[in-house]
């Protein structure tokens, strides 16, 4: 099963609150761009090890 957008939004920013504003801003800016130029990106977020993934296929 695909995670929502939704759900993705969230465990990003459960992630991004563990920094300082600037990098929250930087990680935001960075994922709206990913996202800008590959739409059809698939992401994986890990957060137990506090990391997002990307990749161009359901098995990444």
């Amino acid at each position: 099963m695909i995670p929502s957008k939704a759900s993705l939004d969230k465990h990003f920013n459960d992630i991004a609150k563990n920094y300082s504003p600037e990098v929250q801003e930087l990680a935001h800016s960075t994922r709206a761009l990913i996202y800008s130029v590959l739409p059809e990106l698939v992401e994986v977020i890990w957060e137990r090890q506090k990391t997002i993934g990307y990749g161009i296929s359901p098995k990444k």
